[in-house]
């Protein structure tokens, strides 16, 4: 079946924010964008859509007035949604598509029903490919069955897909929505839910290209997209430049007495979204004090790491030393001389700093 519409307006979703989880199960720093806006910053490989209303698509893409292949494409992302309750805290049930967690769900649902919905990349929704996705019951670590541990038990029923276009998709495997379905490691349970859904065709009305812009010059760019006299054009800027640090302190410096240690970050295109640092592998916060009087005498490393607004990294490395400012006294003489003493004593310092040296006169008491 196809739909053939009248060429109507075009949509530019410009980026799409599903992705997978990090090693951590956390949100990375820099997360794309659901939608542009004109002037935004773009680096690295970015997925650009067009969105239209025919089927197939009779749209052309461009980026800078250069026709590109675009690729039949969802306009946005797919929300795959279930009914959860009887979660306890703290355990990470998750969604795992092809091996990636997509998300994690670690609330008390205990008394309630919440829905959790998950947007799927786009890149996991293809033409004639079934889309599969497992909903899995988590340990207190991670969304994954592990025979060390105890697996959270809780209870799912109405998975759906929902589509750009409104359309909403059932699993193969479930014939009945409203029936609960008990996932976890109970006797009977499901370890995982897995649900499979068979996306029209039809529904594939967008056109997706995969820019790579570090072959394109930083700067400005546009990309445009065509149907008849219908046209729809977003205007990106490409930053593929990291930010440029400059530390307060020296590569191979000697600290002598007190000092600080800060960088500036200076980024011109993006803009610096986190700078972070470390002192002989352990986190520090900046500006970060340093003393010869009170740290530990050697060589030390600074490492300072910057990113940027479309996560560009650029690092420093800022050797240093810290010298042994203690004198310490070599050797002590006593001669006795007439009726008084002769002290002496031989000092060192390893910086060869001038030193003040004195004798403390001492008091001896007597008991009578």
């Amino acid at each position: 079946m196809t739909r053939a519409r009248e060429p109507e307006a075009l949509r530019i979703g410009g980026g799409h924010n599903a992705q997978p989880l990090g090693a951590d199960l956390v949100e990375p720093l820099v997360a794309p964008p659901l939608t542009r806006a004109n002037g935004a910053y773009v680096a690295g490989t970015q997925r650009l859509v067009a969105g239209g209303d025919a089927y197939p698509a009779t749209h052309t893409l461009a980026i800078d007035g250069v026709e590109v292949d675009g690729e039949p494409e969802l306009e946005f992302e797919p929300i795959l949604a279930f009914d959860a309750t009887l979660t306890d805290p703290y355990f990470r049930h998750g969604v795992i598509v092809d091996g990636d967690v997509l998300e994690v769900f670690d609330e008390g649902f205990l008394g309630t029903t919440e829905t959790v919905e998950t947007p799927l990349p786009l890149d996991a929704v293809n033409p004639g490919e079934p889309v599969v996705a497992r909903i899995y019951s988590g340990t207190k670590a991670a969304p994954e069955i592990d025979p060390d541990e105890v697996n959270d038990d809780f209870m799912a029923r109405n998975v759906r897909l929902g589509l750009p276009d409104g359309r909403i998709l059932r699993p193969r495997e479930i014939t009945d929505a409203t029936e609960w379905i008990d996932v976890g490691d109970n006797p009977g349970a499901l370890n995982y839910l897995e649900v499979t859904f068979d996306v029209p065709d039809d529904a594939f009305t967008a056109l997706g290209y995969t820019w790579d812009t570090t072959a394109a010059a930083d700067g400005d760019h546009t990309f445009t997209a065509t149907d008849g006299d219908h046209t729809a054009s977003l205007d990106l800027r490409v930053d593929n430049t990291a930010p440029v640090l400059d530390p307060t302190l020296a590569a191979d410096a000697q600290v002598r007495g007190d000092t600080e240690l800060d960088v500036a970050a200076d980024d011109p295109g993006a803009g610096v979204a986190e700078v972070a640092a470390s002192l002989d592998g352990r986190s520090i916060r900046l500006p970060h004090a340093l003393s010869s009087l009170t740290d530990t005498p050697g060589d030390h490393v600074a490492t300072i790491t910057a990113t940027d607004r479309v996560g560009n990294v650029s690092t420093a490395s800022v050797p240093f030393t810290i010298p042994r400012e203690d004198p310490t006294v070599a050797t002590t003489r006593t001669v006795t001389s007439g009726d008084g003493l002769l002290l002496s004593a031989t000092v060192d310092d390893a910086s060869a700093d001038p030193l003040d040296v004195a004798f403390a006169r001492g008091q001896q008491a007597c008991a009578w």
